[in-house]
């Protein structure tokens, strides 16, 4: 049985300790160390934690330490460095742990071999009322590096993580005079990554506690206004990853993989480009709307009160989401009147009840909650966002690019904005502009394959040939497992008469979905320009299967068909064609071509 250690992190948390800690001393895994390290609290927390300690008398080894000063960052790397255990389970003091937490992380973290073991989470109030499930993620999978660069997921919550010891001792430490307040949820997933891997287990291992004055919560300025907010985790932002790029290149120093994380390196330096970009038209906003930077003791903002409003748009979305999957709409609407009633600023809850809508497919519905928040904030970039893309799907483009234009104007760095633009401009047959908008998308944010994806289409229907290979490539690089680029990059060898590669990437398109009837009439073109015949007739039979009134597939089953000397069949096919499309010339000239050929047989 491997070592496992619980590190148990508290401060100020007088009200909620005894719980968090009496739920790890009921664990169910042994044996286990469980470490409990307190950062200089100046409540009762101290107090409390050595009264349960002392009258403790369970099966688990327990250990308290208490830090002279307040460690703050280096707290958690601290801690741990203490424990004995090769697996460290990560718990907070305002938090409470389900009896199988442990064995349950331990399991998962011996099963796949990761470095880092995640889970999902039920949110909690200060009274331990549920709020909702904290992911909304379908399944348990490994994690990949990409999602991680990219920005955080709420499949890696830092409450919810066990891990190897490695992580901590195969980097330097970490502390404040490194990273400041750059915190774990973006550092450890990141290390792991770098060594084993992470994998999300959805099971609800935790009850997560939201309180109002979260450490989460203070980690920017929330007690004034979103723009201040939203400055501040720029910054953050910038800092974690400025974190995870000095902890790359030590492992890139310390390994004999530096090639490998080369190109690694490159993808999280274009992140950290696009957040900076981020960053300064968030300070712009600010400047512009009359505002000058601060520095202020943080004991000073620590006791200011948050602006409920922002402690909303951290905390609610997953009680949103999980009361709509429970149709619970009446609750939702009876949260509105009230928050409304009580004077606060509603539009961010329509503007997350359109989110959730929206995931449930209720367009209609989303459209009307966005158009309420814009009407409360009529100049948020983020909502003509959402409703310019709701009005996209809905087909209803100028309305989507008028709204898509406002946004980029206000948010010309966003990068989600000018590729719905893109899609807006290429469904109106406007290819010079959606290609500028695509580019514009890409270079934003060079690790979305979906941007890449659309981009090297653009390029493909331009017929700048190598540009979409390049593209396309990079787009599959980034998401292996997405059919459509396979599917272009396919058509762009084909052009550039690269059967064997165009082939190659017509079968991975359809070993990813394979229901797609135009990647089976593709790869049927391909197998016939390679002479596999009877792969050709297999493949667009199956196409025919998924669209049997389409008249182009019957024709290329016909020219199958005539090139294996089948021509009683080949006029079947073409006929049938004919009549599918009457207005096509060329039907009716290979079908006088299969009679001719029939009356001289």
């Amino acid at each position: 049985m491997p070592s496992v250690s619980i590190v148990l992190m508290s401060f100020n948390q007088e009200d909620y300790i005894r719980e968090a800690v009496k739920s790890l001393f009921a664990q169910d895994y042994g044996p286990l160390e469980i470490l409990i390290s307190d950062d200089c609290s100046t409540d009762s927390t101290y107090d409390i934690l050595k009264k349960e300690v002392s009258s403790y008398r369970g099966p688990h080894e327990i250990r308290l330490h208490r830090n002279s000063e307040n460690l703050r960052g280096g707290h958690l790397d601290a801690a741990v460095r203490r424990a004995r255990g090769d697996f460290l389970v990560i718990a907070h003091g305002d938090d409470i742990a389900k009896p199988n937490r442990v064995r349950r992380l331990v399991e998962t973290w011996r099963k796949h071999n990761v470095s880092l073991v995640s889970s999902n989470a039920e949110v909690i109030d200060d009274r331990n009322q549920l709020l909702g499930i904290f992911s909304n993620a379908d399944e348990s999978t490994k994690i990949d590096l990409k999602s991680i660069i990219v920005g955080w997921d709420r499949q890696y919550l830092g409450a919810t993580m066990g891990c190897h010891r490695d992580i901590f001792t195969a980097y330097e430490a970490m502390s404040d005079q490194r990273a400041g307040d750059a915190y774990d949820c973006h550092i450890l997933p990141f290390r792991a990554q770098l060594l084993n891997g992470v994998y999300y287990l959805n099971e609800t291992l935790l009850r997560y506690r939201r309180h109002g004055d979260n450490w989460g919560d203070r980690l920017a300025d929330r007690t004034q206004s979103p723009l201040i907010a939203a400055e501040g985790f720029a910054a953050l932002r910038l800092m974690s990853e400025s974190y995870m790029l000095e902890d790359l290149d030590y492992r890139i120093s310390k390994t004999e993989l530096s090639g490998q994380l080369s190109g690694i390196r490159d993808k999280l330096i274009n992140k950290i480009t696009a957040t900076i970009r981020d960053w300064v038209e968030q300070r712009n906003e600010l400047i512009r709307s009359g505002k000058r930077p601060t520095w202020v003791a943080r004991s000073f903002l620590d006791q200011r009160p948050l602006n409920p409003d922002l402690v909303f748009q951290s905390s609610e979305l997953a009680e949103f989401i999980s009361l709509l999957e429970e149709n619970e709409t009446q609750e939702i609407e009876k949260m509105l009147k009230d928050r409304r009633n009580e004077g606060h600023n509603v539009g961010p809850y329509h503007y997350y009840y359109a989110h959730a809508l929206s995931k449930t497919g209720d367009r209609s519905g989303a459209i009307r909650e966005v158009e309420k928040a814009l009407l409360l904030d009529p100049e948020k970039a983020d909502y003509k966002a959402l409703l310019g893309r709701l009005y996209l799907r809905e087909n209803k483009f100028d309305h989507a690019e008028n709204l898509l234009t406002d946004a980029i104007t206000l948010k010309p760095h966003v990068a989600a904005p000018h590729y719905h633009l893109a899609l807006t401009f290429e469904h109106q047959q406007r290819f010079d502009e959606a290609l500028r908008e695509a580019e514009q998308a890409a270079n934003l944010d060079s690790l979305k394959a979906e941007y890449k994806s659309l981009l090297g289409k653009l390029y493909l229907r331009e017929s700048n040939l190598e540009r979409a290979v390049e593209t396309l490539t990079d787009a599959i690089a980034l998401k292996p497992r997405a059919s459509i680029p396979h599917h272009y990059l396919a058509l762009t060898y084909q052009r550039q008469k690269r059967y064997d590669d165009a082939l190659y990437e017509a079968e991975k398109a359809i070993n990813i979905d394979p229901e797609k009837p135009h990647y089976l009439a593709l790869a049927s073109r391909l197998y016939v320009e390679n002479g596999e015949l009877d792969n050709a007739e297999t493949t667009i039979r199956k196409a025919l299967g998924f669209m049997p009134d389409a008249a182009n597939y019957h024709h290329l089953l016909s020219l199958i068909l005539q090139k294996k000397e089948n021509i009683g069949d080949a006029i079947i096919e073409i006929k049938r064609a004919i009549d599918l499309d009457i207005s096509n010339q060329h039907y009716p000239l290979l079908l006088t071509s299969l009679l001719s050929s029939q009356r001289n047989r």
